[in-house]
C-alpha cells in the first residue's frame, strides 16, 4: 500500500518564496505559456537567465506580499501557490517591492506589452462567463501555480497540492481551514496534460484563449504567423448558502 503524501503549509518568508520559485523553475522548464512570455528575449542565454533567476522569484515574492498560501509536498518534491479572494498578485503596490523593475528590464517593451496585455486579459471573458467576478483574483480562490519536479511527476503529488482549495479532493485530503466554499476556485491549464488532471479533480472547462498569436507556435517558440499558445480557463463553482 502506498504511504500517504505529506503536505505542509509554508510560512510566507522570502526564503520559502525563493525555494518555491526554484521548484517551479524546474517544473515549468518547457511550459508553452512561460515560453511565450519570455520569447521576446531574443538572446537565448539572457532568456534562460531571466527564466531561472527572475520570473518566478518576482512573481512568488509578490504573491507572498498579497498573503498567498504556499504548500510543499513530501519534502519539496512539488509546490503549490494559492491566492485568496480579494487579492491581486499583479497590483503595483506589491509588484514594485517584489522586483517589478527586474521583470521590466529583462522582458523589454515587447515582452512587457505581452505580459500586461493579452497575457493578463485573455481569460477575462471566460471568468465573466463562469461568474467569477473582478479582475486578478477578487472574489475567488486562484491556483496561481502548482508544479512537481520532473523526476517525481506521475506519483500522484498533484492531488495533495491541489487539495487546499479543491472541494472534490476531501475524501483524500482535507480542505484548508481558510477555504471559503461560497467562493469559486479558478485556474488556468497550460498544457493538455494539466488540463486532463484538473478535469479529473472536478474542474469544469470554461473556454480556451490564446496568447502571442502571430508571434509563436503552439509550444511558445518564435514563429511568424504562428498559432499562439493555448490556455484553458477552468473553475469549480462556489457553493450557494443553502449548500448546493
Amino acid at each position: 500500500m502506498t504511504a500517504p503524501h505529506t503536505l505542509n503549509r509554508l510560512e510566507n518568508t522570502r526564503e520559502n518564496a525563493n525555494k518555491v520559485a526554484e521548484i517551479l523553475v524546474c517544473a515549468f522548464a518547457d511550459d508553452p505559456v512561460i515560453n511565450a512570455f519570455v520569447e521576446p528575449i531574443r538572446d537565448p542565454v539572457a532568456r534562460l537567465h531571466f527564466r531561472q533567476n527572475t520570473w518566478f522569484q518576482v512573481l512568488i515574492l509578490a504573491a507572498t506580499l498579497n498573503k498567498c498560501e504556499m504548500y510543499e509536498v513530501d519534502g519539496w518534491k512539488g509546490v503549490s501557490v494559492w491566492m485568496p479572494p480579494n487579492t491581486d498578485v499583479g497590483n503595483p503596490w506589491t509588484m514594485i517591492p517584489a522586483g517589478l523593475h527586474r521583470v521590466l528590464w529583462g522582458l523589454g517593451i515587447r515582452g512587457v506589452a505581452r505580459m500586461l496585455g493579452p497575457g493578463r486579459t485573455v481569460m477575462d471573458p471566460f471568468k465573466k462567463q463562469a461568474g467569477v467576478k473582478g479582475k486578478g483574483s477578487k472574489g475567488y480562490w486562484y491556483c496561481f501555480f502548482v508544479g512537481v519536479l520532473p523526476e517525481h511527476q506521475g506519483q500522484g503529488l498533484s492531488l495533495p497540492l491541489m487539495s487546499p482549495h479543491t472541494p472534490s479532493t476531501t475524501s483524500f485530503h482535507p480542505l484548508s481551514p481558510s477555504h471559503t466554499p461560497q467562493h469559486p476556485t479558478w485556474l488556468e491549464a497550460t498544457t493538455p496534460r494539466s488540463r486532463a488532471v484538473y478535469e479529473k479533480l472536478g474542474y469544469q472547462l470554461v473556454g480556451e484563449g490564446r496568447i502571442a498569436v502571430g508571434s509563436v507556435d503552439g509550444k511558445g517558440m518564435t514563429e511568424k504567423g504562428g498559432e499562439g499558445v493555448p490556455m484553458w480557463g477552468m473553475v469549480i463553482p462556489g457553493r450557494e448558502k443553502d449548500g448546493k
